[in-house]
């Protein structure tokens, strides 16, 4: 994290803590915008503020709001919706029941609370062991590659071991999975045995088309929802995310890319060192 002199453009403002701009503009990374300084003034004590690197196409800044010991803007997206993530500086935070995450960033913890449905998981499994059954099933396998069931991508797992058909079935329920069996009268026919997750029936399905139909009924949209942390001496910054559809599985590195830490404590001083009181 750096701070550019440039920076020094903006110090003024501090002693007015005004702008016709203020808020509007992005807080962009080592620029000495109005609505940066308006961040900084907004958590004093707060060693970082939070700043955009750059948006994905498709990603919309709203305006930043302040008042005192907080601030906060929102990123819209054309796929994962308005609002899907908002961005606070704060002066304190409550990780409550999440998870530190490693980083490389000195003086920052990033703790993370955070559920998400992805992927969708599918599991093969041959009846028995002959021949003709593991032959059906790596065909299967090989076509649910790369297939995608509302926006989410299909994570293929073959089962094939020398324990009986239905304890594998019954462990692969158990896991979660949407579940494909390959029996001995599927081979002759085409078709295939279908468990869909959460369900205890088996249904038959004429085609792998079929099969896919009767996941995606069941299926929702891909989400992220929850919070991250940074936290810091003298502040915390939060991510708070509601996503919904395509384009969540790349959204943390997505938001890592594209949002990072501003030196406000760095930016105090260039404004001391200047002359300026700051509030």
């Amino acid at each position: 994290m750096r701070i550019r002199l440039t920076a020094l453009i903006a110090i003024a403002m501090f002693a007015s803590g005004c702008s016709t701009t203020l808020g509007r503009t992005m807080p962009e990374c080592d620029a000495g915008s109005a609505t940066m300084v308006l961040a900084v003034q907004s958590v004093p004590e707060a060693h970082y503020v939070s700043c955009v690197v750059g948006l994905k196409a498709g990603w919309d800044y709203e305006d930043l709001e302040a008042q005192s010991g907080q601030s906060y803007y929102t990123l819209d997206s054309d796929r994962l919706g308005d609002g899907f993530v908002r961005v606070d500086n704060v002066e304190s935070c409550d990780v409550g029941d999440a998870t530190l995450t490693a980083t490389d960033e000195r003086g920052i913890e990033l703790w993370k609370d955070v559920v998400s449905e992805i992927d969708i998981e599918v599991v093969v499994i041959p009846e028995g062991s002959t021949m003709a059954t593991s032959t059906r099933a790596v065909e299967v396998i090989l076509q649910l590659r790369d297939q995608e069931i509302n926006g989410r991508p299909v994570v293929v797992t073959p089962s094939a071991s020398d324990e009986p058909t239905e304890e594998r079935i019954e462990d692969a329920v158990a896991s979660g999975a949407h579940v494909v069996v390959i029996s001995i009268r599927d081979t002759e026919e085409g078709t295939l045995t279908v468990l869909i997750r959460g369900t205890e029936n088996e249904v038959e399905a004429e085609s792998l088309e079929d099969a896919l139909d009767m996941i995606e009924d069941v299926e929702s949209d891909p989400y992220y929802l929850g919070s991250w942390f940074q936290v810091f001496e003298g502040g915390c910054v939060v991510y708070s995310f509601d996503a919904e559809g395509p384009g969540v599985d790349t959204i943390e590195e997505d938001i890592g890319f594209g949002l990072s830490l501003f030196d406000a404590e760095a930016f105090r001083q260039i404004a001391r060192d200047a002359g300026y009181r700051l509030p």
